[in-house]
């Protein structure tokens, strides 16, 4: 988790680092020469640290209490963390887009249920949705839409809970928990059986969102005007265990963060 995700998450008076997982952390180690030559073996690491990547919201500018939307991400991973929050060596790991090594991206799609808007927040509930993680070439490009999902895949999940706010100061937060469906039995020791991601969520204009503006579409849907755009930062926690319901309804007790009333921002 990063230190601005750490800050973000005090200040609303959240303790993430005892999750609905942390009795069960564990390390993995990941081989990844296995799916594509040349890539790095990884081991010690239970995190994912991704890169900002853009979030778009179909239909956002007009959604109003009661609203279920739908939304789409993608992004690259930056690094592999340790349960202390360390970066693991992963030399040829490439976050460029270009070059050398091997990259690892991450695409998914999600429904969500607009609780209420009041005082310029929205709450929302994640209600559904599917992520997949791929290693390959390194070629991702935000701008042209492509390179996500042209690699082998490590892992697919199932989003199953989750919740969070945006306000109208264009910064929110989320949290998701996860089940796998599949993962790559060469690849990963023990095996990935679930998880819980966190991400700060910005709106342009409101922090490190200046690779927003390049971007037309999503995951091969087209931002419209009625859509809203959104940079997501954050990090995927990985566990050998499944989440049952009681835990990830814990887990995703983050309502009230930091608020999300972004439709009100192009």
């Amino acid at each position: 988790m990063t230190p601005n995700l750490k800050a973000l998450l005090a200040c609303a008076g959240l303790a993430v680092a005892a999750s609905a997982n942390a009795a069960t952390i564990t390390t993995f180690t990941a081989t990844y020469g296995n799916l594509y030559a040349g890539a790095d073996t990884v081991s010690g690491f239970n995190a994912y640290d991704l890169a900002p990547g853009p979030v778009l919201l179909e239909g956002a500018q007009s959604a109003s209490a009661g609203s279920n939307l739908t939304g789409i991400f993608q992004a690259y991973t930056g690094a592999h963390l340790a349960p202390n929050g360390s970066t693991v060596s992963a030399p040829n790991l490439n976050t460029t887009g270009v070059g050398s090594g091997y990259e690892l991206t991450i695409a998914g799609n999600f429904s969500e249920h607009v609780d209420s808007i009041s005082g310029g927040v929205t709450s929302f509930t994640l209600t559904g949705g599917t992520a997949t993680m791929y290693i390959g070439a390194p070629d991702y490009n935000f701008s042209t839409d492509s390179g996500f999902t042209d690699g082998s895949q490590l892992f697919s999940a199932n989003i199953v809970g989750g919740n969070g706010t945006f306000s109208d100061t264009g910064l929110g937060v989320t949290q998701l928990d996860f089940q796998a469906t599949r993962y790559a039995g060469n690849v990963y020791s023990p095996g990935i059986l679930g998880g819980t991601a966190v991400f700060t969520l910005q709106a342009p204009g409101a922090g490190s969102t200046t690779f927003l503006s390049g971007i037309s579409s999503v995951g091969g849907h087209a931002v419209t005007p009625n859509d809203l755009l959104l940079a997501a930062d954050g990090n995927v926690t990985l566990t050998t265990v499944p989440l049952p319901p009681p835990l990830w309804l814990l887990g995703s007790g983050i309502v009230g963060l930091v608020g999300f009333a972004g439709k009100r921002r192009a």
